[in-house]
């Protein structure tokens, strides 16, 4: 779809910047780490959005988080360290 080619030039980017960690927008059909309501026919699923399995796909192991995880300190300070770790 146009949107996964979207996404997959825009992790390419992020790729070739060095973006070593990514804040994403929580439940976001885009941008959601998980979680995310997928539907496939009848059937329901949960998993990533598509910008966040593009980045996965482009950059494996990126440390991804979402917004609202940022307000949990342990949580905050595990992904800064996973960020500043990260040699993709």
């Amino acid at each position: 779809s146009r949107m996964q080619e979207w996404a997959a030039r825009q992790a390419k980017k992020w790729a070739d910047a060095g973006v070593t960690g990514a804040v994403l927008k929580s439940g976001s059909s885009s941008c959601g780490v998980t979680g995310v309501p997928i539907q496939s026919g009848t059937l329901r699923l949960s998993g990533r959005g598509l910008f966040a399995e593009a980045l996965s796909a482009v950059m494996p192991g990126l440390p991804m988080v979402e917004e609202e995880d940022l307000r949990d300190v342990v949580a905050r300070e595990a992904f800064l360290a996973a960020a500043r770790a990260f040699h993709g």
